[in-house]
């Protein structure tokens, strides 16, 4: 994987993380809506990282599948 497309993915986590820090810190919430603006934010990186998992796990099996018939 290139590293710019994993510049991208960090990137797009902090961006998630620093909007619900942003959104729990200014506005006035209750405790639910607190917990879902949080809740929201953690599906939305498992969303952006699983992909990434799996490339990586892809490309390692490729990796030892030619190491293993070489």
């Amino acid at each position: 994987m290139k590293k710019s497309k994993l510049f991208l993915i960090v990137g797009a986590v902090i961006f998630v993380l620093a909007v619900a820090f942003f959104i729990t810190k200014s506005w006035h919430l209750s405790v639910l809506s607190f917990a879902l603006v949080w809740l929201i934010a953690i599906i939305v990186i498992r969303v952006i990282l699983t992909p990434l998992v799996v490339v990586l796990v892809r490309q390692r099996e490729a990796d030892e599948n030619r190491h293993d018939k070489s």
